[in-house]
């Protein structure tokens, strides 16, 4: 046979087989004919690389979600309930708040006001991890719908591909969707878990306005504070000459109140009532003050009231003031009271007084009681039995009388008399001669002939006590402001009642914040520094005050307890201003008590004095104060209610999602991706994945329509051909039997 018939001329020879051979070079001239070229036999070729060895699908199910989903899961899920535990300590702490019952860590956190900043920041973790777990939600129910329910071909892509880029909800739902109904329930049953993850991922873009609804502006107490607080003063100050009774008190102060012992039986007795004046210039202080402790200047401005016997009484008119005269009617009277404040019967004390009394036309439209205040001098008046309850030292009254006239002197009319040189002289009509007097309850009422009441007498003693500092512990709550006062009718005027309030008028005495005070504590006996000043309170020998109590030059002094209206029918009296008139006109006819009226328009007094000398204090001392603050707090609960409610539903669909994940799925692990390529790769996409590099998810959708490849339901399994896991065709009957 010829060579050039022979096919195997054409046949490669086995490189295991070939000889490396030597050519011979064709000769040089310019190298030497002894010189020879080998050629070096070629290296063998390199055998072919194997592939990546193939993983067991038999994974366990915490395998195939992965530590960087295990990871998510965990650590989202810590985060959440700890944002929820802050949350709910926040609120929790906004309803101790309160009643004052807040921890200091909450305290610290408001009044800094970083509450709304720590909702900011509670919310957006929260929203975070709810986002993550959305992410793997979606892969898990793509492997869901991937191996169980199945999906159209065109859906196959973005569920293979959503399994290892865990993005979220969103990008399934359409596939979702078009099997929720041709699926049976577990279409159904996985379309509502996309969609509540996605409702849950949008909810939680809301979540700090949710929250932040349930806030609102409330005062809180803030952290306590160590302040040099100066409460009195080493030196004597000259007199300043203010008018006190004829002045408008600068503020309605507010101040620590506690009562101690019993009261007197037999009498009106307000019992040792101890005041603490808070050493606190600004109004907005005192307001938002809600602890004090420390020293404290505390006055016991004991007072009780009772009936006296007259031996004489006398009515005059007078028609001049004279040095020591005011014009117009007086009574003259010689009486007694019993200095046993216990009944039995025991040394009565004589005195005399002259009081003027209020006379006045009547009219329906005065609610003012005609009302005079009568001082006698400030003499000591010392009740044996009757010592302060806390330094033991026997009380020093002094005596005040009290008239009430009655409308049935209104209708008495005097007729002038005689002209002199001191004025006109007007006498005293006989239904006013020959009156007769009746005990009613702590007043002595005068009666003329025919029965008609006349006036009331009732005689009062007040405690007149040095100041005496103690160290105190006040406490109770804020107030929006002290009561305001203005120059209408005060005894007709809301504001003049909340006054009247501070001092317990018609309201339980112990319900200090109703009446906007503070309980007062007293803890030990009087702290005053030796050489310290007290002469800034009112003392019957004291020059510093002679013209702003009674002025002790004068035996008798009166005055005028009703409001400016009415007393343009008044006469020459001495005028009390409007504000202490309309305060104890306020307060007696409402409790009907002349003790307590007396005791709170001295404890006004005082006030006054001592905040007027306030800036002239110079012995400080160390006090700790804890002022309410107003800053944004929680102030119902609605809004973390429904937050909560949302993140419990977020946990059950992240549990119910990842249970069925493990129990349902076999192929899918999460966040690999070149297992979700490799597991695309089928001969039902093998023409798709060949002819699609540069077509669009629409033209494939038109392409399987076209063919019919969309008419079939798709799922992911292992083949029986080439035992790959790979997508695969399900039988329509299949289909229409899933659940």
């Amino acid at each position: 046979m010829s060579s050039e018939c022979d096919p195997r001329r054409y046949e490669p020879i086995p490189q295991s087989e070939a000889t490396p051979i030597q050519i011979a070079p064709r000769p040089d001239p310019s190298v030497s004919s002894d010189t020879t070229i080998q050629i070096a036999p070629s290296r063998p070729a390199s055998p072919p690389q194997a592939g990546p060895v193939r993983g067991s699908l038999n994974q366990s199910w915490w395998h195939r979600i992965g530590y960087g989903g295990l990871l998510t899961l965990v650590a989202g899920a810590i985060i959440i309930l700890a944002s929820c535990v802050v949350l709910v300590f926040l609120w929790w702490g906004a309803d101790a708040a309160r009643d004052r019952r807040e921890s200091e860590f909450w305290k610290t956190i408001v009044s800094r006001g970083w509450a709304p900043r720590v909702v900011t920041i509670c919310s957006a973790t929260i929203r975070t991890s709810m986002v993550l777990h959305s992410g793997l939600i979606a892969a898990a129910t793509a492997a869901l719908i991937l191996e169980t329910s199945g999906a159209a071909f065109i859906d196959m892509g973005v569920l293979s591909t959503e399994r290892a880029l865990k993005s979220s909800p969103l990008n399934i739902l359409p596939a979702a969707f078009r099997r929720s109904f041709k699926a049976g329930r577990s279409g159904l049953f996985h379309f509502l878990i996309v969609a509540a993850a996605i409702l849950i991922v949008l909810l939680s873009t809301f979540i700090s306005t949710i929250l932040l609804s349930d806030f609102a502006t409330s005062r809180i107490a803030a952290p306590a504070s160590i302040n040099s607080t100066a409460l009195t003063m080493n030196n004597t100050q000259a007199r300043n000459g203010a008018a006190y009774w004829q002045s408008q008190p600068s503020a309605n102060w507010r101040f620590g109140e506690t009562k101690l012992g019993e009261p007197l039986a037999g009498w009106d007795d307000t019992g040792d009532t101890y005041r603490a004046l808070l050493p606190i210039g600004r109004a907005e202080l005192r307001e938002s003050l809600e602890h004090y402790n420390g020293p404290a200047v505390v006055l016991n401005l004991r007072t009780f009231c009772g009936s006296p016997e007259f031996s004489g009484t006398e009515l005059k008119y007078l028609s001049q003031q004279d040095s020591y005269r005011d014009g117009g009617l007086h009574l003259f009277a010689n009486g007694s009271v019993k200095l046993e404040p216990d009944g039995e019967p025991g040394r009565a004390s004589d005195f005399e007084f002259k009081c003027e009394l209020q006379y006045i036309r009547r009219n329906d439209s005065y609610s003012a009681w005609p009302l005079s205040l009568c001082y006698k001098s400030w003499f000591d008046y010392g009740f044996e039995k009757l010592s302060d309850s806390l330094s033991g030292v026997h009380h020093s009254f002094g005596m005040i009388t009290l008239l009430n006239t009655s409308s049935g002197l209104s209708e008495v009319k005097f007729t002038r008399g005689d002209t002199h040189e001191e004025g006109i002289a007007f006498l005293i009509p006989d239904s006013l001669k020959n009156l007769t007097t009746q005990t009613e309850g702590v007043w002595t009422k005068f009666y003329n002939q025919s029965g008609s009441e006349m006036f009331g007498v009732t005689t009062c003693f007040v405690n007149r006590p040095l100041p005496m500092i103690y160290n105190v512990t006040i406490s109770g709550r804020s107030i929006s402001s002290e009561p305001a006062l203005n120059w209408r009718r005060l005894s007709n005027n809301g504001a003049i009642k909340q006054v009247g309030k501070q001092f317990g008028a018609g309201v339980e005495p112990r319900d200090f914040e109703n009446r906007g005070i503070l309980e007062l504590d007293i803890k030990d006996s009087s702290l005053f520094p030796k050489g310290a000043n007290t002469s800034i309170f009112p003392r019957g020998d004291n020059p510093s005050i002679s013209e702003q109590m009674p002025p002790a030059n004068a035996f008798f002094f009166s005055w005028s307890m009703i409001d400016e209206d009415t007393m343009a029918y008044a006469m020459q009296f001495k005028l009390a201003h409007i504000a202490h008139a309309s305060l104890f006109q306020s307060i007696i006819q409402k409790t009907l008590d002349p003790a307590q009226a007396v005791q709170a328009l001295h404890t006004r007094l005082y006030q006054m004095i001592y905040y007027n000398w306030q800036n002239y204090f110079d012995v400080t001392y160390p006090v700790l104060t804890v002022h309410s603050t107003e800053t944004l707090i929680p102030a119902q609960w609605t809004g973390l209610f429904l937050v909560l409610g949302l993140v419990g539903l977020h946990f059950i669909i992240v549990a119910i999602t990842m249970a069925l994940f493990a129990h349902q799925t076999r192929f899918s692990a999460l966040g690999e991706t070149w297992q979700t390529v490799a597991q695309m790769v089928s001969p039902q996409t093998k023409q798709t994945i060949e002819t699609g590099d540069a077509m669009r998810d629409k033209d494939v959708k038109e392409w399987a329509k076209a063919t019919g490849v969309d008419a079939g339901v798709y799922y992911i399994a292992r083949s029986d051909e080439s035992g790959r896991v790979e997508i695969q065709l399900r039988a329509k009957a299949e289909d229409t039997t899933a659940t």
